[in-house]
């Protein structure tokens, strides 16, 4: 029998991702083992973590258009 599982983790740095990431696996792996289980892991790595400043360009344009939208 088989359990498919399907997940995304983000963060704003890629060291806070990769360790959700590790944490993440390491459940699976500790619950599977108590039960004589085992998991494959397949992961897809998609996008960079990303954090705009306070005072970067868009992030101000973004709020304005906000602050006008009401």
């Amino acid at each position: 029998d088989r359990v498919s599982l399907r997940g995304e983790v983000r963060s704003l740095t890629a060291e806070g991702a990769t360790a959700r990431v590790d944490e993440l696996i390491a459940a699976a792996q500790s619950v599977a083992r108590s039960r004589g289980l085992t998991v494959d892991v397949d992961l897809e790595h998609k996008y960079e973590a990303w954090h705009l400043g306070e005072d970067h360009a868009g992030l101000a344009l973004a709020k304005e258009a906000g602050r006008l939208l009401g």
